[in-house]
């Protein structure tokens, strides 16, 4: 069995870290009766420096049949400290996802090549276009010092959508690429009780960390368009202080009839049976890699609002909601009054489009792709 030492910054039980924790997740769930992954990580969540409570740092934990986690304590993170464990697991193989961390984007590369270890590096959306929209100028150079000293030699990319594949062949200028489409929680598919809707009134959901790209100020100028019976719920941890400050202005400013609440990240095994009490996902983002709030939200037969700045386009067509161009406000408007409208009736169209989109989608998955990934 393939032995893979798989390096992310944080991972489960976190939950602040977003979309790339929950795709490495499923990666080892789907993939753990194949190869024996031996992942490192830290051993706090996302902006936080408390130890996960009742996990033991710096050893093997076991996960699932045939895999290991190693929760790194600060104190443990070093070059020697790190090297010495490549040198003891002698992997077939490096997956290091992410980019930019010393620890475990570029270390892992680095180690890669000196002991001569085939290295796949996940980018999960961090070359892409909306990600240089900050620190753009670190970034480009980043980028250009690195393909000047061709620090991506050898290394295969892993893309999970196509609009990725532009992405790495125009940062790293590989092409050695593998598309393996990000593949979601394995699921008990239910029916679910019916929903109750009465015209006038809507609940929106987000799960989103409160930053910039997940554009939530954007969403608030849209609910101040609305009229109607509104609760807008938003789940996520707090990644940009001023940018919360900006939403919590424009929030004050909504009218009586539309609620916003701002509420804690929660355990991502939870995100499902949270969404499901709600009407809608409501999600304006400037660019998701994959999105698996939205998918998990079909699962959970609710339809979504959305930008079409994700994989999850054509949705009114589909019957799973709506789909639009962030360059108009209008429509994001009109689709959120058409929501409001809706009686019960008419709404429960959208949980059975759900239902019948995700057990096709579930039917699909193909492993293929990532054996393809891990071959060399």
């Amino acid at each position: 069995m393939k032995k893979i030492l798989v390096f992310i910054d944080w991972f489960l039980p976190g939950s602040k870290a977003g979309g790339p924790v929950r795709s490495l997740a499923n990666l080892l769930d789907y993939l753990d009766a194949e190869c024996s992954f031996y992942l490192l990580t830290r051993n706090t969540d996302y902006c936080s420096v408390e130890p996960y409570p009742d996990v033991e740092a710096d050893r093997w934990i076991p996960y699932g049949d045939n895999s290991m986690i190693n929760y790194c304590s600060a104190g443990s993170l070093s070059v020697s400290g790190l090297r010495a464990i490549v040198v003891d697991l002698r992997p077939d193989l490096i997956y290091a996802t992410g980019i930019y961390s010393f620890y475990f984007s570029l270390l892992p590369v680095y180690f890669g090549r000196m002991y001569r270890i085939p290295t796949v590096v996940a980018p999960r959306g961090m070359m892409s276009q909306q990600s240089f929209s900050s620190k753009s100028l670190k970034k480009k150079v980043f980028y250009a010092l690195f393909r000047l000293f061709r620090f991506y030699k050898d290394v295969r990319f892993h893309a999970t959508s196509t609009a990725e594949i532009d992405d790495i062949q125009q940062q790293a200028h590989s092409t050695d690429i593998v598309y393996a489409p990000n593949l979601p929680r394995k699921l008990v598919l239910d029916k679910l009780p019916r929903r109750m809707k009465k015209a006038g009134e809507l609940s929106l959901v987000a799960m989103a960390r409160i930053s910039p790209e997940k554009n939530i100020h954007f969403a608030i100028e849209c609910l101040m368009g609305c009229k109607g019976k509104v609760c807008f719920d938003v789940y996520g941890a707090v990644y940009d202080e001023e940018y919360f400050r900006q939403c919590q202005r424009l929030a004050s400013s909504l009218p009586d009839s539309i609620e916003l609440n701002f509420r804690p990240s929660i355990p991502t095994e939870q995100v499902m049976e949270v969404i499901q009490r709600y009407h809608f996902v409501f999600l304006p983002t400037t660019g998701e890699n994959f999105g698996h709030s939205i998918l998990e939200g079909f699962a959970a037969q609710t339809p979504a609002l959305i930008s079409n700045r994700t994989p999850w386009r054509d949705l009114a067509v589909k019957g799973l909601g709506f789909d639009l161009p962030l360059d108009r406000k209008d429509l994001f408007i009109e689709a959120l009054q058409t929501a409001v409208s809706l009686t019960e009736d008419q709404y429960s169209r959208y949980p059975q489009a759900c239902r019948l989109f995700i057990q096709e989608y579930y039917s699909a998955i193909d492993l293929q792709p990532y054996r393809r990934l891990f071959q060399f």
